[in-house]
């Protein structure tokens, strides 16, 4: 579609985040803190998720009544402090998506209670639809990535790589 370097560029940058994050999945392990602040691009252009403080094995049952992670990044039941699970990471992926390929992060509003109320809203209209560079195939995936339905939004990160590589199929991605 005739985008820019810098715009494939970013797209690569998201696709080795999210193929990470199936990996981790895979393993059974989930992040909880995926943020800009937790992602390094190496200078062999390799990308690292870092900081595994908030991290958990999937067989354990968590059972938190409290708000851990940047709220930014956070589904709705984990700003309700809510027991999470793997699908905290593809929602903090899309959150993290939105950011970088739109220029600010999806739902932000001064103060703290800004953001969580926000997220938690029904009225609150999907981030997607004030950025009209994201191309159909991509802002249906950042849709589903951050549906605040739990039943809409990716059960797990392979479900989300199979459809984001399908968006951004055509992206010099390397």
């Amino acid at each position: 579609e005739g985008q820019c370097p810098l715009f494939e560029g970013k797209l690569f940058i998201l696709n080795e985040i999210l193929r990470a994050q199936k990996s981790l999945h895979k393993t059974g392990i989930f992040h909880r803190d995926v943020k800009p602040g937790n992602i390094i691009l190496c200078i062999d252009c390799r990308v690292v998720i870092i900081d595994f403080g908030l991290a958990h094995i999937l067989d354990f049952s968590i059972t938190e009544t409290t708000i851990q992670g940047f709220p930014s990044y956070l589904p709705p039941r984990a700003v309700e402090g809510a027991k999470i699970d793997h699908r905290t990471d593809p929602w903090a992926f899309g959150a993290l998506a939105y950011e970088l390929l739109g220029g600010e992060r999806p739902f932000d509003s001064p103060p703290f209670s800004g953001v969580v109320l926000n997220i938690l809203s029904p009225q609150t209209g999907h981030p997607c639809a004030s950025v009209p560079e994201f191309h159909a195939p991509l802002a249906e995936v950042l849709r589903a990535l951050m549906a605040k339905s739990r039943a809409l939004h990716y059960q797990h990160a392979e479900e989300a790589l199979e459809d984001w590589d399908h968006a951004v199929a055509g992206f010099a991605l390397h």
